[in-house]
């Protein structure tokens, strides 16, 4: 009798800054900076200093009240040294922070790639490599996939065309018929101590100039200055470790769950490093041909050389992926794969993408080129990389 489960080590490196976030953001009273490096508040080792003393509670209460009084003028104020009030520090690549978005972390601080981000990037790349792969899957999907546009429905029917090869299965039921649920992630090991950077992230938008030329600029935020997003981010090269589980029970054709009919994927869940392979080129093919159009040589070469990397992949368990926050439109949807006219229903009935791929005093720039911007992170030697590129490898 085969196994029921198969389970795999796999390993992460950080190829770009990596943000998963927590839904958490500072401002200047949570965070004090000292040159390079940003020191973040430990909330309890305040509040034991205000418990000390009425005056000191008081003191504490009223510049909670202070909108605008950063967290290093009270301690200048109140002459106490920062450093022993803060939960950790982390160094900044470039920049003063106002804000900053946190990245998810497990007790004690420490960062970490969760398991559901990783499954949900599989679940991006299956779905895109399979339609890539398959003519007739890619058009039934594009019909349900315009006829959800049109009326400005979401994507489960479109999901269901891959994900739930039993026919006629109710809406509610889905979950249970779900092929991603012959695969689970576990969370990676926390990142090493120090794996953390403030990132400084910047909008590329794309512009018709004189001429017609076509180029890359900074998206405007406010008082006229570019847009910034300052970011807790893993830093390049860091490497983490984690592992995957396939559930052979749940794909076996004669065994008590074939009437979910999950076995007609087998090859293609057991197989999902491939098609993330095939999935992954055609992003990167995507991203070559934007920059190459909006004359932006150097993130051209970066995807020119993660495309050659690709190629010594074909016969190993190893593929790439963009994960996480800023790594673009393309990285979670398929519309750009069923042409024209379902991209631009796509972009005029759903509220969060009206005017993608349509830039200022520019043409519409249709479903390869599209959306028209990029997030990108502004590192210390002025070069520009993009956000959340992984090298995932699973072990034999």
């Amino acid at each position: 009798m085969a196994e029921q489960f198969i389970r795999r080590e796999l390993t992460i490196q950080v190829l770009t800054p990596l943000h998963i976030g927590c839904g958490e953001k500072l401002r200047r009273h949570s965070f004090v900076q000292e040159g390079r490096s940003l020191l973040v508040l430990d909330e309890d080792k305040l509040l034991d200093w205000a418990r000390a003393s009425e005056k000191n509670a008081t003191v504490l209460e009223d510049f909670a009240e202070e909108a605008d009084l950063p967290l290093d003028a009270f301690f200048k104020q109140q002459h106490l040294p920062a450093h022993r009030y803060m939960a950790y520090r982390v160094p900044v690549v470039s920049g003063e922070p106002r804000e900053l978005q946190l990245f998810i972390k497990a007790p004690g601080h420490q960062p970490y790639v969760p398991g559901s981000s990783l499954k949900g990037a599989v679940r991006s790349g299956l779905l895109r490599g399979a339609l890539l792969g398959d003519e007739e899957m890619r058009m039934q999907a594009g019909k349900v996939a315009g006829g959800l546009a049109y009326r400005g429905e979401d994507s489960d029917d479109l999901q269901a065309v891959l994900f739930v090869p039993s026919a006629d299965v109710p809406e509610g039921r889905r979950p249970n018929y779900d092929l991603m649920r012959t695969l689970a992630f576990s969370d990676s090991t926390p990142a090493p101590a120090g794996a953390l950077e403030v990132c400084e992230v910047k909008v590329l938008s794309a512009r018709l100039g004189r001429n017609e030329e076509r180029s890359l600029g900074f998206k405007a935020g406010g008082a006229g200055r570019d847009m910034i997003i300052y970011v807790e981010a893993l830093k390049p090269g860091t490497r983490l470790t984690g592992s995957v589980l396939w559930n052979q029970a749940l794909l076996d054709p004669t065994g008590p769950a074939s009437g979910l009919a999950l076995h007609r994927r087998r090859d293609l869940i057991l197989g999902f490093c491939g098609v993330c392979q095939d999935a992954v080129r055609d992003l990167i093919d995507q991203e070559i041909s934007f920059y190459q159009t909006h004359g932006q040589r150097d993130l051209q070469r970066f995807y020119e050389a993660r495309g050659e990397e690709l190629e010594g992949m074909r016969e190993r368990q190893t593929f790439l992926w963009p994960l996480g926050w800023g790594t673009g439109y393309d990285a979670k949807t398929v519309t750009d794969l069923f042409g024209e006219q379902v991209f631009r229903d796509v972009a005029h009935h759903y509220k969060n993408t009206q005017r993608l791929g349509r830039p200022t005093g520019g043409d519409w720039l249709g479903p390869e080129l599209s959306p028209k911007s990029r997030k990108v992170a502004l590192r210390q030697d002025g070069k520009l990389e993009p956000m959340g590129w992984l090298r995932i490898e699973i072990k034999d």
